[in-house]
Parts: C-alpha cells; sequence; structure tokens
C-alpha cells in the first residue's frame, strides 16, 4: 500500500514538473515571438505582413498619389521623406525599392499593389520603431530623422499619399531599364487609379561626388560631433569614375523631368535649410496636402542650419573642378551650383 502511494506521488510529482515545463516554454516562445516583432527588421517576404486587402480598404480608399524619389545618393532623401512621412496623411517607406521588389510583388498570389501599399505601410512603420526614424536614435551619435509629436510610422483618417523613399535607385533603375521602370509606373497608375508623382531632391553635385568617394575609398567619420578626415591622397581615376556614374544620373533625371513635366518637383537642399518652412509648405501643395502650422512647426525643427559641405574634405584639382563645372550647365537644374558657392 504504501509503495502504491510513493508511485502515485512520485507520478503526480512528475505531471507537476512536466505542467512547470510546458507552461515556462509557452512564456518563453510567446515572449521571444513577440520580441522579434517589434526589435527585428522586418524581412521583405511577402507572407508575414498579413491581410494587404483590409489594409487597402480601411486606409488607402481615398488615396490621391503613389509618391516616388528619384535624384542621387546622399542628397537628402531621407530627410524630405521623413518629413512627409511626419504627416498625418501620408505614408513613405525607407528605402523600400519598389521598382527593384516589383518582380517578387509579382510572383505573389495576392494582388500586387494590394501587397505594395502594405509592405510600405509595414516599412514605414518599422523605421518609426526601431529604424532610421525611431525616437532611440536621437540621443546616439546617429544622426535620426525622428519628428517628435507628428505621424511618423502611422496615420490619421485616411492615407492620401504613400510612397518610397528611395531615390538614387530608382533613377538607377529608369537608367538601367527604363521600359521595365515605366511598366512599374504605369501600372499603379492603371490600378490604382491615383498620380504618380516625383520629387527630385538635388544637393551641391561637388557635395554628391565627395561624398560617394569618401564613403568609397576613405575613412568615413560616423560622429556628427567630429570633423571629417581631410583625403589628399585621391585616386583621380575613381574620382572621374564617380563623376560619370553621377552626371550619368543627372542626364536620366533630366530626361524624366521632360517627359513627366509637372509631376515632378525639384527640391533643393540648401532651399530647405535655408528657408524650412518655405520648402514645407511646397512640397505639401505639391503633394496636395494640408499643411498645418504644428506640422511645419515640428518638421522644420530637425532641420539643421547647416549643411556638410563634403567637397572641402577631398582634394579636388583644377582640372576637374572645371570639367564638372562645364557639365553642369548642361542641366538647368544644375546650372546653378559652383565649386565655391
Amino acid at each position: 500500500m504504501r509503495m502504491q502511494r510513493n508511485q502515485m506521488i512520485t507520478v503526480l510529482g512528475g505531471l507537476l514538473l512536466l505542467s512547470i515545463a510546458i507552461i515556462t516554454l509557452t512564456i518563453f516562445c510567446f515572449s521571444t515571438k513577440n520580441k522579434l516583432k517589434i526589435n527585428q527588421k522586418p524581412k521583405q517576404d511577402i507572407s508575414i505582413y498579413g491581410d494587404s486587402i483590409a489594409f487597402q480598404s480601411q486606409a488607402c480608399k481615398k488615396l490621391q498619389t503613389f509618391l516616388f524619389f528619384i535624384g542621387y545618393p546622399r542628397s537628402g532623401h531621407s530627410l524630405i521623406g521623413s518629413i512627409i512621412d511626419a504627416h498625418p496623411h501620408a505614408i513613405v517607406a525607407h528605402e523600400y525599392d519598389v521598382i527593384g521588389k516589383w518582380p517578387q510583388l509579382k510572383s505573389s498570389k495576392n494582388d500586387q499593389h494590394q501587397q505594395l501599399l502594405y509592405q510600405l505601410y509595414n516599412n514605414s512603420r518599422y523605421h518609426a520603431v526601431s529604424g532610421k526614424r525611431a525616437p532611440t536614435l536621437s540621443s546616439s551619435n546617429i544622426y535620426s530623422y525622428h519628428i517628435p509629436n507628428e505621424w511618423q510610422g502611422r496615420y490619421q483618417g485616411d492615407i492620401k499619399v504613400i510612397g518610397d523613399k528611395q531615390g538614387g535607385k530608382t533613377t538607377r533603375h529608369f537608367r538601367l531599364d527604363e521600359q521595365k521602370s515605366t511598366a512599374v509606373v504605369d501600372y499603379l497608375k492603371l490600378k490604382l487609379r491615383i498620380d504618380v508623382k516625383f520629387i527630385h531632391v538635388v544637393r551641391n553635385p561637388y557635395d554628391v561626388i565627395s561624398t560617394a568617394y569618401i564613403r568609397r575609398y576613405g575613412k568615413r567619420q560616423t560622429d556628427p560631433t567630429k570633423q571629417q578626415e581631410y583625403i589628399s591622397n585621391v585616386d583621380m581615376k575613381k574620382l572621374r569614375r564617380i563623376i560619370n556614374h553621377f552626371f550619368a544620373d543627372a542626364k536620366i533625371n533630366w530626361h524624366l523631368k521632360d517627359r513627366l513635366n509637372d509631376t515632378v518637383l525639384d527640391i533643393y537642399t540648401s532651399d530647405v535649410i535655408a528657408n524650412p518652412k518655405k520648402q514645407v509648405m511646397k512640397i505639401c501643395l505639391f503633394l496636395q496636402l494640408e499643411c498645418s502650422q504644428q506640422y511645419i512647426s515640428h518638421t522644420t525643427g530637425i532641420i539643421h542650419a547647416f549643411q556638410s559641405k563634403t567637397r572641402n574634405y577631398i582634394y579636388w584639382p583644377p582640372n576637374l573642378i572645371k570639367m564638372v563645372a562645364k557639365r553642369l550647365i548642361q542641366y538647368p537644374f544644375l546650372s546653378q551650383f559652383t565649386f565655391k558657392n
């Protein structure tokens, strides 16, 4: 009898330990899953994004504009995209690359434009929480595009503008395969029945070219409180290559501006710094978005009063300065720039 009782106690004890183990494992898995959802950068696999049809019908029923950026790398697209994403009726993803991911969207079983809208929203939401627009970055040495008390990564009421901040790469897609890139734009116009617009962000070309050289071949200073190291031994062959890439992009942007007419807006980063209120209002007018005084005040608050002149951090030989100057006057939107201004 005593043996049976001991066996029963042993069995009950084992069951209790097993139950505790199962509960502990369940809690761990649940918390880990949620932690990944919050902290992990979302993959671009379409299957993880949930019901895009519900998002389309609820949030984008009054969508007016799909927005692309064109331009040149390191020109200020991130700042402009973050400002627009802060608007309560706009969603702008950070470097999603719509044209580049189009084949992946086409392979989806669901409607690709619906999947695209939801993925752009999810990208915007991620960067507002954990990415480039997250408030946690503002206290570090990494420059943050967080705009307090506004709508980055979320929206209020209806979304009227949605798009992707991917300037240099979008231009490059058009340069390498204009037919394919144009087909994406035409598809969005047809399926969404909305306008497709472009913001062309322009920075002093000497700075764009210099920044590209520093990032590829120099020791880039990531701490904004410290000065960039001057590069005196510049490889002229590599610098010429970057110059040629820049003007290849300028040529296709000129072609797009000529073909797309008033659906392209030029935004100069120097103007944004000199008169941020005027430029924010200009962007809102172009996108047909209401521009409240509160929105203007909050968005202009993150704009620095100076612009980094990276042309001063590498050696520019006089002959290349003159060569670039001659090529700049071929494009009206670049003709105002000089090495000194």
